[in-house]
């Protein structure tokens, strides 16, 4: 035991001399074998055993989706299908929800003209006035209620123009003209009034028309006039002496409605 206490670190030192030479001896024991155990795994590779064949993959499935998409089948969208023509249900003024399967039945086609008014544009002379002249204008197809009453302008050869017409010419005595010739100041159009004979022409229509299926009616409905019905707005876009075109608001869609097509 003295001699363990005297010398302890000696002691020490030789074992972990005597570790360190073990393991010199046994690292390069231990490169070998690992070169040896890598040397037979790559010699493995070189000799690999057969692969076994990949069973051929099973396309029927899809052939046959090809084959039907080389000729695909007709679609049709026409008919009485809902895809593209759904049916509509109506509120009827009565509170009660009907089908409305096709337009023949409810909608613009069935909106029916009981009449045509031709609209007039009057110019007659009313009398001299000062220096010029007086004249009576009725506009029956001024957007304006109030417009449409006969009203009366003047015009002399120092103020042509008013807000209807221009005076081109007066023919005859100053006091006693036989006639005038004027322009419309927003079409161009010349003509003629003397003191006996007034001008008269047409200058758009204006039509009675009625809805059978909500007993509603217009009458002297005029162009650019919304008329609400079906649970749609329909503007009138034009009125000629032989139909009436509708544009309807949710839809663009125009519809002409012939006169007397249901008398």
């Amino acid at each position: 035991m003295e001699f363990l206490k005297h010398h302890y670190e000696k002691v020490v030192l030789g074992i972990v001399l005597l570790a360190l030479a073990g393991v010199a001896v046994w690292l390069p024991m231990k490169i070998q074998a690992d070169k040896q155990q890598v040397s037979m795994t790559l010699h493995q590779f070189d000799n690999p055993p057969p692969a076994k064949p990949i069973p051929p993959t099973d396309l029927s499935k899809e052939e046959k989706i090809r084959e039907q998409t080389a000729e695909p089948p007709n679609a049709d969208f026409s008919g009485k299908h809902n895809l593209f023509n759904p049916v509509r249900w109506v509120k009827t003024p009565e509170g009660v929800l009907e089908k409305h399967p096709t337009d023949e039945e409810h909608g613009p086609k069935r909106l029916e003209i009981e009449a045509i008014h031709p609209l007039a544009f009057v110019v007659e002379y009313d009398r001299r006035s000062g220096s010029g002249y007086n004249f009576k204008v009725t506009r029956e197809s001024a957007e304006r209620a109030s417009d449409r009453r006969p009203r009366t302008y003047y015009a002399s050869e120092q103020s042509k123009k008013n807000d209807v017409f221009t005076l081109l010419s007066v023919n005859g005595p100053e006091d006693d003209p036989l006639t005038f010739e004027l322009e419309v100041n927003d079409t161009g159009d010349k003509f003629v009034v003397s003191r006996n004979k007034a001008y008269t022409a047409t200058n758009g229509y204006s039509a009675d028309l009625s809805y059978p299926p909500e007993k509603k009616t217009w009458k002297d409905a005029r162009v650019k006039q919304p008329l609400v019905f079906d649970n749609d707005t329909n503007i009138v876009v034009d009125i000629n002496p032989s139909e009436v075109i509708l544009r309807a608001v949710s839809n663009e869609k125009t519809t002409t409605i012939p006169f007397n097509a249901v008398h």
